[in-house]
């Protein structure tokens, strides 16, 4: 039997058409064979493999651009889409649902495995932050103090304490004053009660020098030497004077971290309790003192020194020491760490405030030696005392302000609520 010409082609002559046909016999043969399954091949209406089913039409019958499909029962396997590993799709376990790779967007080393730095976190590295034993409803508390030097982050507009500028670093002193006036006027009028007591000690203590100094000029005998009752009221005075200004010192660094609590928690818009208050400047205290000192003597000793260096500690320790010592807790060399970096602005801040200080003390002076009829009287020093407690008030929100806005310039993510987590250590 001649081999059948292939499918679509046709024969050249007419008898080789009849010669390839085959016979009646060999038709019900081949027919019988087909009906005949052999060993391993599938039922009857099943197609094998490789073999299109009854439904399916043969290969010769499909377009050359259609998709081969797979045989019925077997799940359909798409090639990987360009830019997929070559080990397979779906991705790996951990990677998202959609969006294989990751795109450049996602977060690079140094920050958490949980996804993108929370909102407001200064661009480049940095470690996520922990929250504070006692504090976890503060979530953006800062871990230690990073190198960050004026970040270059924005603050957010409502935060009651850091500014963004000089303009608002003005309205959030006033806002200190507007919030917390009541608590810190019962502070400074403790204050100003010491310091016209102190003033009235200091006042005794020059008339007795002045007395003295009489006494010991043009007609004085030596040899009958100063008056002894004269001498012993200029050291009494001396003495009871010094006391005085030590106690006011004492009550100083009781009362100062007590305010910095106040402020910032009456910021924060929580409560801020008197006893609660007194308790955290009580706790303080110690620290302010020994550290408070310190400052005082370096301040004193950069005066003596060509003045320019007293200038230079007193914005230093005038900006930073009281939120250094109450909130950080730490020494006065933290100090020099938050104002370096911005001493200029720092330092136009405390000289505005420096001038309007130096008008306001000139016109309360004057209205109190008006009252008290001379500078050195006892009424003079009680009137300028309570003149100057609207000043005291004044003088915290400036402290606490710029303290805050150091911190945040420092470290992006240190804004109020993150203060007053730190108070709350």
């Amino acid at each position: 039997m001649s081999t059948p010409p292939p499918a679509g082609s046709e024969p050249d002559h007419p008898d080789q058409r009849r010669e390839d046909q085959p016979s009646a016999d060999q038709r019900r043969e081949d027919q019988r064979r087909e009906d005949q399954p052999s060993e391993g091949q599938p039922p009857e209406g099943q197609p094998s493999e490789g073999q299109p089913s009854a439904d399916q039409p043969p290969p010769e019958a499909q377009s050359p651009h259609e998709t081969q499909l797979p045989p019925r029962g077997q799940p359909h396997v798409y090639p990987a889409p360009q830019g997929y590993p070559a080990q397979g799709y779906p991705p790996p376990e951990g990677y998202p649902a959609q969006g294989y790779p990751p795109p450049q967007s996602y977060p690079q080393q140094g920050y958490s495995a949980q996804g993108y730095p929370p909102e407001g976190y200064p661009s480049g590295s940095y470690p996520p932050p922990q929250g504070p034993a006692g504090g976890a409803e503060y979530p953006n508390y800062p871990a230690g103090y990073p190198g960050y030097q004026d970040a270059g982050v924005e603050p957010p507009e409502n935060d009651p304490l850091v500014p963004a500028g000089f303009g608002g670093w003005f309205e959030r002193v006033l806002g200190v004053v507007r919030r917390s006036w009541r608590t810190l006027l019962i502070f400074q009028a403790v204050l100003a009660v010491l310091s016209a007591i102190y003033s009235a000690l200091a006042a005794s203590f020059s008339r007795n020098m002045t007395a003295l100094s009489g006494a010991l000029g043009p007609g004085f005998d030596p040899n009958a030497g100063a008056p002894p009752d004269l001498v012993a009221a200029v050291v009494t005075a001396g003495v009871i004077a010094l006391i005085g200004w030590g106690v006011l010192c004492l009550v100083v660094a009781f009362l100062a971290p007590a305010s910095v609590f106040v402020v910032i928690r009456d910021a924060e818009g929580q409560p801020a309790p008197l006893g609660e208050a007194l308790r955290f400047g009580a706790s303080r205290m110690p620290a302010m003192i020994g550290w408070g000192l310190l400052a005082w003597i370096l301040t004193s000793i950069g005066f003596v020194l060509l003045i320019i260096p007293g200038i230079y500690l007193s914005i230093v320790f005038g900006a930073a020491l009281i939120g250094v010592v109450a909130v950080e807790r730490t020494g006065i060399g933290r100090c020099f760490a938050l104002v370096n970096p911005r001493f200029w602005p720092t330092a136009g801040r405390l000289v505005f405030y420096f001038l309007v200080v130096l008008v306001y003390y000139f016109i309360a002076s004057f209205i109190a030696s008006a009252i008290g009829g001379g500078p050195l009287s006892t009424t003079t020093g009680i009137v300028q005392a309570i003149l100057l407690i609207p000043l005291g008030i004044a003088g915290v929100g400036v402290t606490v302000v710029t303290y805050a806005e150091l911190r945040f310039r420092e470290n992006g993510v240190v804004t109020t609520p993150a203060l007053a987590a730190e108070l709350a250590r």
